[in-house]
Formats: C-alpha cells, structure tokens, sequence
C-alpha cells in the first residue's frame, strides 16, 4: 500500500513553527549591550560588553563608534584598531571589548552591531549603545608637576630636578629637556640619557626626578619634564611647566703676559690679565704696582666657546724705565663665587732690557816701549739682564783673556762687567787692533776698538835714525854723545901737551 504525500497545509505548518523556534525574523534575536553611561580617565583601559544568543544567522558581530554612514569601525574579526582587543577571543557570545591607553579623544558612543553574513555582509542586529566620557580631556586633570622656582647650584655640585605625574595617565615615557621647540635636547629618556643624569627614584611610576651629576656652567638653562603618549612614533602628551637652572662657577687663577720679547726703557709695552671658566659673568678687575693701585682699565667678559661660561680680559699700557727692574704688576679678579679676591703677578724684569756700551781703557797714552806689558780694560755698566758675554779681538782674529770676567749686581738691579787683556808691546804687535766684541741678550753684538803703538826697534836704530827723526831723542842717547865728546876733547888735549915738550 502506498504512502500518502503530507497535505500541503500541514507542512507550511511545521515550518512556521520551526522557524519560529530558531528566531527568525529577529522578534526574540537581541543584541545585549549595557545602557549604562560608563566613564574612564585617560591613560586607563576601557571595557565595553556586549552578548548575542548563540541562535542567529550566520555573520560577524562588530563594534563602531558613533552611527549613521560617518561612523567609526573599532572592531571586527578582520580590521581592528591597535588598542583594541577582545575581552573573550574564543567564546561564540561574548564579544566584549578592551580600548588600552584611553584618550580624550575616545570620548563617545559605541555600538556593538550583529552582521548577516553575504555580499557584502548585511547589518542584522544593534545595540542600544554604550556612552563612553574621559575625564581629562583638555588636561584638566592630569598634570605634570615640576616646581617653578629657579634653582641656583654650583659648579661640581650635583643638581636635582623633581617631576611628579599622577599614577592614571595614558601609556607612554616621560622624558627630560632642556631647552624649547625643535632645538631642545634630550637629557634623559629610558634609553639614551646622558651619562651624567640618572633617576633620583629609578622604581616609582610617579616620581621622574632626576640627578645631574658634576655640573658645568654649559648645563644653565630652562629643563622641561615631559609626559608621552606611546605610539610611532611617541606623542608629546603634557609638559612641565620648565625648572630655569642657573650655574655658579669660580673664575680660573689669572695669569698675566706680557710683551713677546723684551724692551729697552721708554718704550710702551701692554699687559693682559685673563681669567676663564666663570659663571655668571659679572667680575671685576683691579691692577697694582708694587701694591698701589692704578687707574681703571677697559674689561672685555666674552661668552667662552658659545657655552655659558664665561672669559675675562684686561689690557693695562705701560712705558717702563730702569727703575722698574725691581717692580711688579698685580691683576686682581673679584667674582660673587669668592670670598677673597684672586691675584695673578707679573715682574716687569720679564719685560725689559737695558743694553749696555762697551768701553775700553788701557794703562798707558801714546807710544809703548818695546817689552812693555799693556793692560787693556774693556767694561759694561748698568746692563740687564745678567746675560752678557766679553771676547777679545785682535786684528779681526779672536784671542783669549787671561782672566775670565764676571758680572757684579749693582744697587738699581742692572748688572755690570769688567774684562782685561795683558799684552807686552812687542815689535810685531806695532799697530796692532785690539777689540772688546760684547754680546748682550741674544742681541747683535757692540764692540769697541784700539790701536797699539809701539816705540822704535834696535834694528831701526842700526840703519840710522829715519828721515825727520832727532837721534837725541832719547836721554840715553844724550849721556852717550856727552861721553863721547868729553873722551875726544881729552885725547886731544893730552896730544897738545906733549906737542909743547921739548
């Protein structure tokens, strides 16, 4: 016996039924998402609910921002934006939300929405949309606190910084500045401080003071503690109001110079007095003679190699005398750093030379006698300094004195220098040129001349006396022609006698 086929009415029938049991048509379909407003502070992570019946059509379930065509995807299997993540990836129900590191800008509705699937996929489902605020926005309430008032430190001295932050905040660093806009350099960050700064508190996720050890003039400035927003790259989210930081620096010693090389007496002759390393750059400069002070000079404060530190300079013009061989110049410096001025000297026999005039003198005038001894005196008086030198010279060829001489001090500090020569006047030595050469300082040297002259040989008194020449000269000469005439005039008269005897 045949089957009969089901009447055509009972079967509509259970299909109704059916797919009234399944839900569609959506009447017992909901999309279950809390009314509740909710409220977040910036930096904080947000968690947005959202269920669906595990009964539905096939379809992704998504989460927008705000509705309409303009609204914002935040969510989907596919295309998610990077802070946001599912609260339980596996489960088929729950497609609850977690926004990390909320801002003022996640301010807003957010609707979790049942997708059916095709092409493209066909919204099914809504929430009724959740209302999210963020306190915070405009910073109002969060802030990065560093102290307004300047901080004076000196150099050497370690120099602390403090910068707190409240615990709620965006994710992200806090770095340190100093200085303004583009120019600014990084002082300290996570990775890439500079060696001499490093956490006053390294553990606290409050606390950003810093330390700056051993400090330089160079590190005066405004510093800036500045909260980061993380991304890629990081966003400047708030910045400290700026600490200004002041570096006090004691001036170098002075030093003093003078002229390259050394100059005769009335001539004008500068001095410098510089001093450097100081900070700030209000100082003053005394100078001194002998302790008495002298008249104001023109001061030169420069800024030292474009850092804040700063050089001194001081030029004092001088015409100095023979006197001055026992003075000194004094430059003394005055700085708000120092309890007691700072002196830096300078003799001025540093700077002078007094050259001496070779003088020669000899023990005897005129012509010498054959075999006599001759002195010759050559001296150098009032030279300075004590660097002189004597040579002797005869006929244009060095020759050495039998004494060496050596200076004596006189009373004024100049010095003076005697040499002499012995030489006997022999008959080769007739005419001869005898030379006192001085050379004083490293200078060209001055020299002084004298000519020998000696008396007539015996060789010259064979031949007979020279054209123009009395042979009577001599007082010898004179008791012999006597003597002879006397013996002539006897011999004569003892002829003549003996003529007249019979």
């Amino acid at each position: 016996m045949g089957t009969s086929a089901p009447a055509p009415g009972w079967c509509v029938l259970v299909l109704v039924l059916l797919l009234d049991t399944c839900g569609v048509g959506g009447q017992d379909f909901q999309v279950l998402q809390p009314k509740d407003p909710v409220s977040v502070s910036a930096g904080d992570m947000l968690a947005l609910n959202c269920t669906v019946p595990q009964r539905g059509p096939a379809g992704p379930v998504k989460w927008f921002k705000g509705s309409g065509s303009d609204r914002q995807l935040l969510y989907a299997e596919t295309g998610s934006l990077p802070r946001v993540t599912r609260a339980a990836p596996a489960s088929p129900t729950d497609f609850s939300i977690n926004i990390s590191d909320v801002r003022p800008e996640d301010a807003g509705t957010y609707y979790c929405v049942k997708f059916t699937k095709g092409s493209p996929d066909e919204e099914y489902r809504s929430g009724a949309g959740t209302v999210v605020s963020v306190s915070g926005v405009g910073g109002q309430d969060f802030q990065v606190l560093q102290p307004k008032d300047p901080v004076s430190v000196s150099a050497g001295d370690t120099l602390t910084l403090n910068c707190t932050i409240p615990q709620r905040g965006p994710a992200g660093p806090m770095k340190w500045f100093k200085g303004s806009g583009s120019d600014r350099q990084l002082v300290y960050a996570e990775t890439g401080s500079l060696p001499r700064v490093t956490r006053a508190a390294p553990g606290s996720v409050s606390d950003f003071s810093i330390n700056i050890s051993d400090t330089r003039p160079e590190d005066a400035g405004t510093y800036y503690c500045v909260k980061f927003r993380k991304g890629s790259p990081d966003e400047e989210y708030r910045s400290g109001a700026g600490t200004v930081v002041s570096v006090s620096a004691s001036p170098s010693a002075p030093s003093v110079s003078g002229p390259a090389s050394r100059v005769e007496p009335g001539r004008p002759v500068n001095f410098t007095c510089t001093s450097k390393g100081l900070s700030p750059g209000d100082i003053a400069v005394t100078w001194l003679k002998d302790g008495v002070k002298l008249p104001v000079q023109p001061l030169q404060i420069l800024p030292e190699n474009e850092r804040d530190s700063y050089r001194v300079s001081s030029t004092l013009a001088r015409t100095l005398t023979v006197r001055d061989i026992r003075s000194q110049l004094t430059c003394q410096i005055e700085h708000s750093t120092m309890s007691a001025p700072l002196r830096g000297t300078y003799k001025l026999s540093q700077a002078l030379r007094v050259s001496p005039r070779p003088r020669l003198a000899a023990n005897y005038s005129g012509a010498v006698p054959v075999n006599e001894m001759v002195a010759l005196t050559c001296s150098l008086a009032g030279f300075y300094p004590n660097a002189a030198r004597l040579t002797w010279m005869e006929n244009g060829k060095e020759t050495q004195p039998e004494k060496s001489p050596s200076p004596t001090e006189n009373r004024d500090g100049t010095f003076s220098l005697t040499g002499t020569l012995e030489v006997r006047a022999t008959e080769q030595k007739n005419q001869s040129a005898f030379t006192c050469r001085a050379v004083h300082d490293s200078q060209a040297p001055t020299s002084v001349t004298r000519v020998l002259a000696v008396t007539a040989t015996s060789a010259q008194m064979e031949e007979g006396p020279q054209a123009g020449q009395c042979v009577l000269s001599s007082p010898g000469l004179w008791v012999g022609y006597v003597l002879e005439k006397g013996l002539i005039g006897a011999f004569l008269f003892f002829l003549f006698v003996r003529r007249k005897e019979p």
